[in-house]
């Protein structure tokens, strides 16, 4: 039913701009037909893209004409060089040899740390507080113990100052301490070490 067209025909729904080139090309030379020639000016008038291509495709033409009605030198004559006047080549030197300013010593630019060094030392923030965090918890929790063992002697001195106090009245052969002892401090096992 439907012949496939090669992939290197042009497709009349959607051409390549070197198609629309060529076609506003011909147009401008007078080389398409009329009723083409109609269809692509309502076509340029409605796209200001191809409006703008045409304009410049038709400056295009009219240098193209010019340079072949006046060409540029005649076999016979010769081109002379261009040369600058002696006041514009000082002029332009000296523009050339301006030493640009230097910076100031005490003006300095100011400069923003880029991202990777505040990462990097954000991450060596964050190292030495997960390394000292423990350590921290543990003087922590042994002056929490020190704290205990310390209100608990004190209680235990206060109990026998009390009870110094209250004895009944020496009986006759009966003999005093000649010191007051305190219990041995009680030794506390270390906590049992968690393994992650």
């Amino acid at each position: 039913m439907f012949d496939v067209a090669p992939t290197n025909t042009m497709n009349p729904d959607h051409p390549s701009r070197d198609e629309i080139e060529a076609r506003i090309t011909a147009l401008l030379l007078g080389e398409l037909p009329a009723d083409e020639a109609k269809l692509l000016r309502w076509t340029i008038s409605q796209d200001a893209g191809l409006q703008k291509l045409h304009d410049e495709l038709e400056s295009t033409i009219v240098l193209v004409r010019e340079a072949e009605k006046n060409p540029a030198a005649a076999p016979g004559e010769k081109t002379v060089p261009l040369k600058l006047s002696d006041e514009r080549r000082k002029k332009l030197l000296a523009h050339f040899q301006t030493p640009r300013p230097q910076e100031s010593f005490w003006i300095k630019r100011l400069e923003i740390p880029s991202l990777i060094p505040v990462l990097a030392a954000i991450a060596i923030i964050a190292l030495l507080a997960a390394m000292l965090l423990p350590a921290l918890s543990k003087s922590k929790s042994k002056s929490a113990h020190l704290t205990m063992l310390s209100a608990t002697k004190q209680q235990a001195l206060e109990g026998q100052m009390v009870a110094d106090e209250n004895l009944p009245p020496a009986m006759p052969g009966a003999t005093m301490p000649a010191s007051v002892t305190v219990a041995p401090e009680p030794v506390l096992a270390p906590p049992p070490v968690q393994i992650v």
